[in-house]
């Protein structure tokens, strides 16, 4: 798993659900402040973590990422462009431009999925 976007939102159920669930691994968590990735790597025992989302989209063993950030369309569209799994945030996004960017985005990635398997 990563973790994208370490402000509130994670704090409230993301990583101590990902600290205590002995099923799924944290490998990276992401944050625009270093500071904030850093605090929320250590309590939550990632493996790594940066400042900026690409890069945990971008590393292997990273399968799925939960998108806390606050205006996470971006960085959800580029996680389904990764091929990963989403767990997103709510509100889904600022409007529906966004919305259906991410609609899109999702039926991109499950299409190739489905071509590969």
């Amino acid at each position: 798993m990563g973790v994208v976007g370490c402000g509130s939102a994670p704090w409230i159920g993301h990583l101590p659900w990902y600290r205590v669930n002995t099923r799924a691994e944290l490998v990276a968590v992401a944050d625009i402040g270093e500071s904030r990735a850093r605090v929320a790597g250590d309590y939550s025992h990632a493996e790594t973590h940066y400042t900026g989302y690409e890069r945990p989209l971008k590393r292997e063993g990273v399968d799925a990422v939960s998108v806390c950030a606050h205006l996470h369309a971006e960085q959800v569209v580029a996680a389904l462009e990764h091929s990963k799994h989403v767990l997103a945030e709510r509100p889904m996004a600022r409007d529906l431009v966004e919305c259906n960017g991410m609609i899109r985005a999702a039926g991109k990635t499950a299409e190739r999925s489905w071509r590969a398997s």
